[in-house]
């Protein structure tokens, strides 16, 4: 921690116009810090199902499909509330209103706990979506309120990185847990460590001062701006990646990894273990990523060799009929490991923001990618049940047409990014 906090602590403040102070290095290693737990804990809510989907599907009698929309249901609400979040951050302050949606993700993982039924965990879901869907991108407005504009990509990368402490929380210890107190309570303390946290938060960091200002306009106005962002023309080709390239990953992780597994034989400890290291691999891709970019000095590079690993490894996936173990393991590593591309996509996009539309703008990207995340699991879930149905050729069929579709959505994303400016200028 002491490096990271060492890189976030500005020799200027990063917008010389504001004129509120700047924070110390120890304030500072104190933002990071409860930032990062805040990170934690939003990647919990929303990977947290991926272990124990095969048993949720066993215990309540349910289909890929009902649990592609109940695992949907998450990104759904969450895209839905970025644009919203977005203003509230730039109106009345990231350290306002993060304890506040904290305790709405609580509300929906009690919620999901507790349940016994589709329509319940849906609903659960989608609450923890509104309350931590924008938890990640409020992060990203801090740090760029103490953080020089230079420092900021490799930051995009140590944020996501740090947050990914939280999909690995969810892989083998969560199975672990899942397998001595059930699914249902686990889900129940995750929703404990939430209201902790948001307690925390608030408590600590909201009297502590940042350098940017929060911006007076109206709700209309602040509306009209996020307007603008989504109609900036440069923007739409980094936008189409957005919207393909982490929701593969996401739905890779979240829903058919598990259920993939399962398929091949592991239990609930033994797909733990192996998710557990898929969520290492894509922690180490941020970093990785991170590096290669200051390598190659090019985001768009960066951003195309990683898609381009992950739509290669896909296509090797779909073409075992009878894979083994050691194959399969190998290539969700490398997977996960391609995966870190998707820093850099939101690094990539933040270079078209003025400072004072920060927050709507992060939060307007994230925006495509939740709802990228949104669709594939929606169209996904139909797609394995009729390739089931109509291509019996074999067990795995489903499966590989699924991560054939992944491979052709990411692709086509990957075509309309090429267009994008490689290097835009910093807008006034």
């Amino acid at each position: 921690m002491t490096e990271t906090a060492a890189l976030l602590i500005p020799t200027a403040p990063p917008h010389p116009a504001s004129a509120a102070p700047v924070l110390t290095g120890a304030a500072v290693t104190l933002v990071i810090l409860l930032s990062v737990t805040v990170n934690i804990v939003s990647h919990m809510h929303r990977t947290a199902p991926a272990v124990v989907t095969p048993e949720i599907l066993s215990q309540l009698a349910l289909d890929p499909a009902t649990m592609a929309l109940i695992t949907g249901s998450y990104m759904a609400a969450a895209m839905l509330c970025q644009v919203p979040a977005g203003v509230l951050f730039d109106r009345y302050g990231v350290t306002r209103t993060i304890p506040v949606l904290m305790l709405l993700g609580a509300a929906g993982a009690a919620l999901f706990g507790a349940t016994g039924s589709a329509f319940g965990l849906a609903a659960g879901r989608a609450l923890s979506g509104i309350g931590c869907g924008a938890l990640i991108m409020g992060s990203m407005v801090i740090c760029s309120q103490i953080v020089p504009r230079a420092r900021f990509a490799a930051m995009v990368g140590v944020i996501l990185a740090t947050g990914q402490i939280g999909n690995i929380l969810v892989t083998a210890p969560l199975a672990y847990l899942s397998e001595r107190i059930g699914w249902n309570n686990a889900f129940l303390g995750l929703s404990v460590l939430t209201l902790s946290t948001a307690a925390a938060y608030f408590l600590v960091l909201y009297r502590q001062p940042l350098t940017q200002p929060r911006s007076k306009e109206t709700l209309g106005q602040s509306l009209r701006g996020t307007g603008r962002i989504f109609g900036n023309r440069r923007l739409w080709p980094v936008f189409a990646v957005a919207l393909t390239g982490y929701s593969t990953h996401f739905t890779l992780m979240v829903l058919w990894y598990g259920l993939y597994l399962d398929k091949l034989g592991l239990d609930l400890w033994g797909r733990g273990k192996l998710l557990f290291l898929v969520s290492i691999a894509f922690t180490l891709g941020l970093f990785l990523f991170g590096k290669l970019q200051l390598w190659v000095r090019s985001i768009k590079a960066t951003v195309l060799i990683g898609a381009a690993m992950t739509v290669f490894m896909l296509l090797v996936l779909c073409l075992l009929r009878t894979p083994t173990l050691v194959q399969v393991t190998a290539i969700f590593i490398v997977i996960g490991l391609s995966g870190g591309f998707t820093g850099s996509i939101i690094a990539h996009g933040c270079m078209f923001y003025r400072h004072t539309e920060f927050g709507r703008g992060v939060t307007a990207m994230n925006t495509l990618v939740l709802g990228g995340a949104t669709a594939s699991q929606f169209w996904s879930g139909p797609l394995f049940n009729l390739a089931e149905r109509w291509l019996p050729d074999g067990d795995l069929t489903g499966f590989r047409v699924v991560f054939l579709a992944l491979a052709l959505w990411l692709g086509l994303g990957m075509l309309i990014y090429l267009r994008s400016e490689a290097a835009p200028e910093a807008p006034k």
